[in-house]
């Protein structure tokens, strides 16, 4: 998916360069454009932005989510036990706060 974002994010900036290199050339047909740097970086920072959105944030959540799982490992409770056994949800996800639920247990 970035491989395609990262082709955009050239084809876009060298379309900018082409427009900007066009006014350079002059002529009476060519138009004059000239743009600054910020209008120039912006596909490129968007193409970061968008990366470091997906990849950072994602690390980040995942971590908190390993983390959680080994506090609750610790407190006693088999994790690895209680998502098989609710396993049967949509997509096969269990959810950290049906985990984190204490059980209800049936005393009669």
């Amino acid at each position: 998916m970035f491989l395609l974002k990262r082709l955009q994010t050239m084809q876009d900036f060298f379309s900018l360069c082409t427009i900007m290199g066009a006014g350079f050339i002059g002529g009476a047909d060519a138009p004059t454009f000239f743009y600054s740097d910020a209008i120039l970086c912006r596909p490129i920072q968007q193409f970061i932005a968008d990366f470091l959105g997906r990849n950072l944030l994602g690390v980040f959540s995942h971590t908190l989510a390993v983390t959680i799982c080994l506090l609750l490992q610790r407190s006693g409770l088999n994790v690895t036990s209680e998502v098989e056994q609710r396993d049967i949800g949509a997509q096969n996800k269990v959810s950290l706060e049906e985990l984190c639920q204490p059980k209800s247990v049936d005393i009669f």
